[in-house]
């Protein structure tokens, strides 16, 4: 049987900041904006949904992975914006090099590059 998994959809109380921090920040873009609903796009088709509603009691819980050229130099950038980071680039034995934050619903964002 052929399947992909397209998209997977956050709910969040305020979809217009998430948005925008997604948007800003990963350079994601809005395909689909009802105001109750968005779906953002990669570059390289990946999509995420935001959807108004209740959100999750442990949004930390949801990891979110961006795969990234270089992640020392992508986070300097979101650092000179004023992003904050959970953990500032490092090595990972599973052989990633990895950053992580928090977007504004509270998610866990993992920013890697392959070493």
């Amino acid at each position: 049987m052929d399947i992909s998994l397209t998209y997977i959809t956050l709910f969040v109380s305020e979809v217009e900041t998430v948005r925008d921090w997604y948007v800003r920040h990963l350079g994601l873009r809005a395909e689909t904006d009802s105001g109750q609903f968005v779906r953002l796009v990669g570059t390289e088709g990946a999509m995420l949904g935001l959807h108004r509603g209740a959100p999750a009691q442990h949004p930390e819980r949801i990891q979110i992975h961006f795969q990234v050229l270089d992640v020392d130099a992508f986070c300097r950038r979101l650092m000179a914006d004023g992003v904050t980071f959970d953990r500032e680039p490092s090595d990972a034995p599973w052989g990633l090099r990895v950053a992580s934050l928090r977007d504004p619903a509270g998610h866990t964002v993992e920013i890697y590059s392959p070493l």
